[in-house]
């Protein structure tokens, strides 16, 4: 999450986003201080700042066991895939 203390954190996200997965997903890009409000099965944060831990889907804590890489979080996401019955198109 940005810092209000630093306004250029708030450009530093979508372009991190941009420059890691694409130009695509920058306009998906949703930023704030309450990750309690999203809704998903994962979020992917390297602290249990911004009420991550009330989070209702997975925390995949980027960083620590099982996750120092962002290989292990794609080969875990991967692997979670494969074994629901979520289909891609």
């Amino acid at each position: 999450t940005p810092t209000t203390a630093l306004m250029d954190s708030y450009m530093d996200k979508p372009l991190w986003v941009k420059d890691n997965l694409g130009e695509e997903y920058v306009k998906s890009t949703v930023l704030s201080h309450d990750k309690s409000l999203f809704i998903g099965d994962y979020i992917i944060d390297d602290t249990l700042n911004s009420n991550v831990a009330n989070f209702k889907g997975t925390h995949i804590f980027f960083g620590k066991e099982d996750f120092e890489t962002w290989d292990k979080v794609i080969a875990f996401l991967r692997k979670s895939l494969k074994q629901s019955s979520v289909k891609l198109t």
